[in-house]
């Protein structure tokens, strides 16, 4: 257990160890795997199933109008990553109250942006007519999208330039370029964070895919390769989860030569660089700073 840094010790990283917990009504005890034999004499009153995430989850029913633990069939233990129950709201009012709470207390105009995309297919009463009426207006979203301009950062007094010594023929040449960003892929990482989350985490892997305009994020707890490989890798299935498969891949060119050979061998993308001190080529500076606004928020709406 040398990776737990408080006494709140996480079951999750328990079990992934090899280890058995057992809870009753004394305590809880852990064991090794091997040193543990488990007999039973009757069927289990609720069976549940570890999600991708590694959490624990039982599957509910209603009787008389409360929600209660059930041993699933054969059938729905293959289904048992779905949602199983739904909390019903007196009023569409406070409907669209908890479900902007639930994304985070995004901006009015970005929320009924992506409810026009069709991101919210399938939210019961997530309608644009209905977020134009019911809009709440929190305190979270402007601590999170409120942003201010720093003071002395542009002059207001004006400096006429010199042109004298601006001479040459006088031309009518237009050079362009044309870059695709189809099939394109950006990512990031940001800074270090001034509190460690609970599981260890202090940085964020920030990616974003341009043809479907997403946002993806995946907590790390160093930035070694290792760490940053895996967060890397676990961005890109999500990305092929959703049938999304990018063939290039623009990254900062602070990364190692593992985590480069990485991208082009084992996910066959091209890879470009981004210059030293040019933050513009790369799409994922951009994405971090709407990432943290958007988190801000989130912290905002915690409890204390």
């Amino acid at each position: 257990f040398d990776t737990f840094h408080t006494t709140l010790i996480s079951g999750q990283r328990v079990v992934d160890d090899g280890n058995k917990v057992i809870l009753d009504d004394k305590g809880v005890k852990v064991y090794k795997s091997e040193d543990v034999l488990i007999l039973v004499r009757g069927k289990p009153i609720m069976v549940g199933k570890r999600d991708e995430r590694g959490r624990f989850q039982i599957p509910l029913m209603q009787v008389r109008g409360q929600w209660q633990p059930r041993v699933p069939s054969k059938r729905e233990r293959h289904t048992l990553e779905q949602a199983n129950s739904v909390y019903d709201l007196p009023s569409t009012e406070q409907a669209i109250k908890w479900m902007h709470a639930v994304c985070g207390y995004p901006v009015k105009s970005t929320w009924l942006k992506a409810i026009k995309a069709g991101n919210f297919h399938g939210w019961p009463l997530l309608t644009a007519r209905n977020v134009k009426k019911y809009y709440p207006e929190t305190d979270e979203t402007a601590k999170g999208h409120l942003n201010q301009t720093r003071k002395n950062v542009r002059s207001t007094k004006f400096e006429q330039a010199n042109t004298g010594d601006m001479r040459g023929k006088k031309v009518r040449d237009v050079y362009m370029k044309v870059y695709d960003t189809r099939e394109t892929s950006f990512s990031d990482q940001t800074g270090r964070f001034p509190t460690r989350s609970q599981r260890g985490n202090k940085y964020i892997m920030v990616m974003v895919e341009m043809d479907s305009n997403a946002i993806l994020v995946e907590p790390m707890t160093s930035r070694k390769d290792k760490e940053m490989q895996r967060a890397y890798r676990t961005l890109m299935l999500r990305l092929k989860r959703a049938g999304i498969v990018p063939k290039k891949h623009v990254i900062d060119n602070e990364v190692s030569e593992q985590m480069k050979a990485m991208i082009r061998d084992e996910f066959n993308l091209e890879l470009q660089l981004a210059s030293p001190g040019m933050h513009r080529v790369n799409a994922a500076e951009v994405a971090i700073r709407n990432f943290k606004c958007h988190f801000l928020s989130v912290l905002a709406g915690t409890a204390d």
